[in-house]
């Protein structure tokens, strides 16, 4: 539907010049010609007339308000619980679904068919496969889609039960909802396993602990459950609790001695009458990880800074840290070791030179920590990082972080302790970094940002590390007598040290996973990056990924290095262990890696089948609308009413090209006749 309206009032003073400017022509032409007759005279000055009027009007530019009126059916969203703790009830809720489809289409609405994890066309291809129920991010994501529509309301089908995400009741959402229960509510005998508490990884010959949290419903206090461990398929222990209370704890441990990822299962004896036995057992996996990684700390005196960076590597379960003095380190084998810290290291008198080659010899990482007895000559001469071209005594200087460097990341609250930090003693001089060598700190003198380094770093085929400045511990002295977090600052050097130590060979080719285990729901995602020779990265390289399953089954793909890589994601996998090779060539030659990650299955529907039907009238009555049972009908439903979009354009009558033809047809129809009449 369109109306048209005259947007502009044209002023009396426009209107008379259109009348006047017509009525000039109209008579200048005919009326004070004596060839025609009166009729002809008021039939060609009537045409002139008009078509001078139209005309001139049209050349004052008049605009008309164009609106366009569309009428639209208000929309029901059925939002349909496709998790598997629907199954049972399954065939019930599609026959629901059907009626209400059919009975709201009748009724004038347009009828949108949605699920937890897609959309639908029809209630016939509902599939009830969802592993997990998080209702509050469905309803977050729908209240988005529908924003700017024409929602009447959603009516959702759900059992009530959750297992993801935030509670449902935490949020509010901006549309009318009314809830169809299904399933039972009645409380059942059912001995629940919920899940397992472990880490995901352990060292070689280390004894882990795994905790299951027991759950019990409508069991008697002192029931007896019999609880089962399994390593694969061979059974490691057996033990039996008593039920006490609802929610218990059973613990087991085992000690791996090979390395490798082991699936394990937790397994509680059904008991006669329990409502389900699905949910007696779960599995889990464990990556079981070469020996704890070795550090060494040389220093050259006694020193408070030794002292802060032992407190660095406290309660580090991965890294093992020894200090020793140089006295101590004549016999000291470095292939036993993943990273070497000098501190105060070479000097005139201990120049190490022996410990010093053997890293560069084996490719053992190695970090100078530098002190007013450092002897710069010789650490020049051994360095590989920074060169110190030393004009004076000392500088004192602080750090600012450089943005540039992302091989990890920057501990929250780091860089706001930096700026606090007080000065170091750096020497004074000229710093030169060496080719390949990246600053992460560098040197502020005053509020003056230089391109000296304060820390850096090497990271190529022997990685070294240098930390100029002395006097760290006063960095941490400094934030625990203001009371603030020393966590970034300790973490920060952490992943300074890690990143040194825990490559033990150069690799020009770093692809795995995005994580070591993933859901049956998730998918695959891989990252891979390329480095040249001095370990910068470069782009566009074709890297071959090879996946084996536990059956020996191979699936084979490939994809590119590219700057910023989002990765390269695999399908949905089955439940169990895979292995996978990236294989690439740079200037002709054959890089590998290789590696292992877990699929799991989450099993979340199959620990509660209990129907949670106040959960789903507490968010009814929040969202104003109505509650029912499957096997009732929801009263009240109206016929919709139509929704009117109105859309408004300005357009200038000119524009009308009917207008311009209208008048070169009374031109015309005026110049036959006066050629006609004239003739007579």
């Amino acid at each position: 539907m369109e109306q048209i309206n005259l947007l502009e009032r044209f002023e009396f003073w426009k209107i008379l010049i259109c009348f006047l400017g017509a009525s000039l022509g109209a008579f200048y032409f005919y009326f004070r010609s004596q060839d025609y007759s009166k009729r002809e005279q008021w039939t060609l000055g009537s045409l002139r007339f008009s078509s001078f009027f139209l005309l001139i009007f049209l050349l004052l530019g008049p605009k008309i308000r164009q609106v366009t009126n569309q009428y639209a059916s208000p929309i029901i969203s059925l939002l349909v619980d496709d998790s598997e703790s629907m199954t049972i009830n399954q065939n019930k809720v599609v026959d629901r679904v059907k009626e209400d489809v059919d009975k709201f289409t009748k009724l004038g609405y347009k009828v949108h068919l949605r699920g937890f994890s897609g959309v639908y066309s029809h209630p016939d291809s509902i599939r009830f496969i969802g592993q997990k129920t998080d209702l509050n991010n469905v309803l977050t994501r729908l209240n988005e889609f529908y924003y700017g529509l024409d929602l009447q309301k959603v009516v959702l089908y759900s059992d009530g039960i959750e297992n993801s995400g935030p509670s449902v009741l935490s949020s509010n959402y901006k549309f009318k909802l009314d809830a169809v229960g299904v399933g039972d509510t009645t409380e059942r005998m059912d001995v629940k396993l919920l899940r397992i508490e472990r880490n995901e990884n352990v060292y070689k010959g280390n004894t882990f602990l795994a905790r299951g949290v027991v759950e019990t419903v409508g069991v008697s206090i002192g029931t007896k459950l019999q609880v089962s461990f399994y390593k694969g398929n061979r059974l490691l222990t057996d033990t039996v609790i008593k039920s006490q209370y609802k929610k218990m704890m059973v613990s087991f441990k085992d000690t791996p001695s090979k390395i490798g990822v082991y699936r394990y299962r937790m397994v509680i004896k059904p008991l006669s009458g329990e409502a389900s036995d699905v949910n007696n057992s779960k599995d889990f996996f464990m990556e079981v990880l070469e020996g704890q990684d070795k550090v060494l700390l040389v220093y050259n005196a006694p020193h408070p800074d030794v002292k802060a960076l032992r407190e660095i590597f406290k309660d580090r379960k991965n890294f093992v840290l020894e200090v020793k003095s140089v006295t101590e380190v004549k016999q000291t084998l470095v292939q036993d070791y993943q990273l070497i810290i000098f501190h105060g290291l070479p000097t005139y008198t201990n120049q190490v030179n022996r410990l010093i080659s053997q890293t560069k010899l084996k490719h053992v990482p190695a970090v100078y920590f530098l002190t007013n007895q450092t002897y710069l000559p010789l650490f020049n001469a051994s360095c590989n990082v920074v060169t110190i071209k030393q004009k004076g005594d000392v500088n004192y200087i602080t750090g600012y972080l450089n943005d540039e460097f992302d091989y990890f990341d920057i501990p929250k609250g780091f860089n706001q302790l930096l700026k606090d930090f007080p000065p170091l003693a750096a020497p004074y001089g000229d710093y030169k970094l060496k080719t390949g060598s990246k600053s992460l700190i560098g040197q502020q003198v005053g509020k003056l940002n230089t391109d000296f380094p304060l820390l850096c770093l090497k990271y190529g085929e022997n990685k070294e590390g240098v930390f100029v400045g002395e006097g760290f511990w006063k960095w941490r002295l400094e934030s625990l007598m203001r009371g603030k977090n020393i966590k970034p600052l300790d973490d920060y050097f952490f992943n300074y040290f890690q990143l040194l130590a825990n490559n033990r060979s150069f690799e020009r080719l770093k692809a795995s996973p995005t994580k070591n285990e993933f859901t049956t729901n998730d998918k695959i995602s891989f990252k891979g990056f390329t480095y040249n020779e001095l370990y910068e990265e470069v782009y566009g390289k074709k890297i071959n990924l090879l996946v084996t399953n536990e059956k020996g089954e191979k699936q084979r793909f490939s994809f590119l290095s590219s700057q910023n890589s989002t990765g390269f994601t695999l399908p949905n996998q089955k439940e169990g262990i895979y292995s996978y090779s990236c294989e690439t060539i740079l200037n002709d030659e054959k890089f590998i890696t290789y590696g292992k990650y877990v699929v799991i299955k989450l099993n979340l529907e199959q620990i509660n089948y209990q129907a949670d039907f106040d959960r789903l009238r507490s968010l009814v009555d929040r969202q104003k609308g109505q509650f029912n049972e499957i096997n009732q009908k929801i009263i009240g439903e109206k016929e919709a009413d139509q929704v009117i979009h109105s859309s408004f354009e300005e357009i200038e009558l000119i524009e009308y090209k009917w207008l311009f033809y209208l008048i070169c047809i009374m031109l015309v129809i005026e110049w036959f006749l006066r050629k006609y009449w004239g003739n007579l």
